[in-house]
């Protein structure tokens, strides 16, 4: 085929960064999940579906606002971007916490794979036809992934800062946007002098989205399928001890805000990790 036809002719793009809230969320053990084809076609199966349809609406929500809204599924790793809007960015970081939460609960639940990532505000450039994404605030999210250290999505403290707020004023924020648009529900951890089960209190060294809170509101068989899925996997393997076991104090710490009929049989198997 001749290179100069015009079927083969290629139009050089200009990177025009958008100021965006990003997410870079990362599978963790997935050299472990390749030696089973059937787990490994859960993960694609569940992202695809959870990234399908509520994506492509959001997407078309952003668009009418002249906003950008960009997901990208990368081997294991999952890219979100949503711009921050002038009048009320707030509402925009709450769009994106709560799209991470919902992976991160039924990834969990549907393929027995913990997530961990990062979320940062920065540039951010998308093109579709190039297979493109860069920018600032993208490789801040991915060395965000990189320290979280343990199965949990954090949030960059100078998104706070950004905002004109404290670490927990952050979350206060965001938790009561949330509320408003679903009582009782929380998507930031704002639970830090809890001592529920009489071990100390829960310490935490970073933001993070809370996924667990909302067990209780799970239809019967996904909270048994959620149950589950933590107990197979956690301190299934000695190399992700440590991070396990800060996933069970983390979960412990969130028990009280559950109703008590969960609350009860919750407690029984938590307990028992």
């Amino acid at each position: 085929m001749d290179p100069n036809s015009p079927e083969l002719k290629y139009t050089p793009f200009k990177i025009d960064y958008r100021d965006c809230f990003v997410a870079f969320i990362d599978a963790l053990g997935f050299r472990t999940l390749l030696n089973d084809q059937a787990s490994v076609e859960s993960y694609y199966n569940t992202c695809a579906n959870l990234l399908g349809p509520a994506f492509k609406l959001a997407e078309e929500k952003y668009k009418e606002r002249k906003q950008l809204f960009a997901y990208r599924l990368m081997s294991d790793s999952i890219v979100l971007a949503i711009e921050a809007s002038q009048q009320n960015p707030i509402n925009d970081l709450v769009d994106l916490l709560s799209f991470c939460k919902d992976l991160q609960v039924h990834i969990l639940r549907t393929s027995k794979v913990w997530v961990r990532g990062g979320v940062s505000r920065g540039e951010f450039f998308e093109n579709k036809e190039n297979n493109v994404v860069v920018g600032k605030g993208l490789a801040k999210a991915y060395e965000l992934e990189q320290i979280a250290k343990t199965p949990r999505i954090i949030i960059d403290p100078l998104i706070a800062k950004g905002f004109g707020d404290t670490f927990r004023g952050l979350a206060k924020r965001i938790n009561d946007v949330q509320h408003t648009r679903k009582t009782g529900d929380k998507l930031v951890f704002d639970r830090f002098d809890n001592n529920f089960f009489g071990t100390g209190t829960f310490e935490t060294d970073a933001l993070f989205v809370d996924w667990f809170n909302e067990f209780d509101q799970l239809p019967d068989k996904d909270r048994k399928q959620l149950t589950d899925s933590i107990q197979t996997t956690v301190l299934s393997s000695q190399e992700h001890i440590e991070k396990y076991r800060w996933s069970i104090r983390y979960m412990r710490s969130s028990v009280y805000g559950l109703s008590a009929t969960v609350q009860s049989e919750t407690v029984d198997w938590l307990s028992k990790l």
